[in-house]
């Protein structure tokens, strides 16, 4: 894939960050091609691992059991008791890793990982492909809604598997469905920004949905070309967008 327009920086690296030639190789240089060829996937990542970071945390603070943490304590269906006047049940778990795993109910891994990933690929989608755009394609509604259509699936899978309670599949869409939102927008505009939907940022500082400290700044009218993030260098305007967009 060229990354080579993605890079959202005149220079990826600042001068006194130049690494020294190793073997008559130039380090910097590579250090620059490797980071833009990790640009074109970069927020997607960002928000898988940002939302395991979440996941993970809570689960080990909350500590719910699943649904399925008998069996893990009782493998063989037989209780056994302690030898006191209280007559305390002991767990005997055939695996302690499962048994730990057992307490890692809230939220949903698999859940929240997917709808981060599969939630970005359906924001990616809808600005690709201009679904808010106001033209009644409505066959691309099938194409945007299809990822979270795999997701759906996949935690009524680990509800039927008793492996989590839906109160954790809703917790997980809690988690991963606000990150992946939060890191699509680092890198594309709305997806209802019309004609302009799906086309990343632009580097130029005059870009339309850039915004400072003083608020957005205006649509560029000196007719010199924008460089996209994406798409490479561009016209002075895009297809079907005229300069006088409100």
């Amino acid at each position: 894939m060229d990354c080579s327009h993605d890079c959202p920086r005149d220079n990826c690296l600042p001068p006194h960050s130049s690494i020294p030639s190793v073997c008559g190789r130039n380090e910097n240089a590579g250090i620059q091609i490797s980071y833009r060829s990790r640009h074109c996937t970069d927020m997607v990542n960002r928000a898988i691992v940002l939302t395991a970071l979440f996941t993970d945390s809570i689960k080990n603070m909350v500590g719910m059991p699943r649904p399925d943490f008998f069996d893990r304590c009782f493998p063989d269906g037989i209780a056994v008791y302690a030898n006191d006047s209280r007559r305390r049940a002991i767990c005997h778990p055939n695996n302690m890793t499962e048994y730990k795993d057992g307490y890692k109910s809230f939220p949903s891994g698999h859940v929240s990982w997917c709808f981060a990933g599969l939630g970005y690929l359906s924001l990616y989608l809808a600005g690709k492909l201009s679904l808010f755009d106001k033209r009644g394609y409505s066959s691309r509604v099938f194409f945007v809604l299809f990822p979270n259509l795999v997701t759906v699936l996949i935690a009524i899978s680990r509800v039927n598997d008793y492996q989590h309670r839906w109160v954790d599949i809703i917790g997980a869409a809690f988690i991963g469905l606000p990150i992946a939102y939060f890191c699509y927008r680092q890198h594309y505009p709305s997806i209802y920004a019309g004609s302009w939907a799906g086309y990343p940022y632009e580097y130029e500082p005059q870009g339309i949905f850039s915004h400072g400290l003083h608020g957005p700044r205006a649509i560029p009218t000196s007719g010199a070309p924008q460089n996209d993030l994406e798409m490479g260098p561009v016209g002075k305007t895009r297809p079907g967008v005229s300069t006088e967009m409100q």
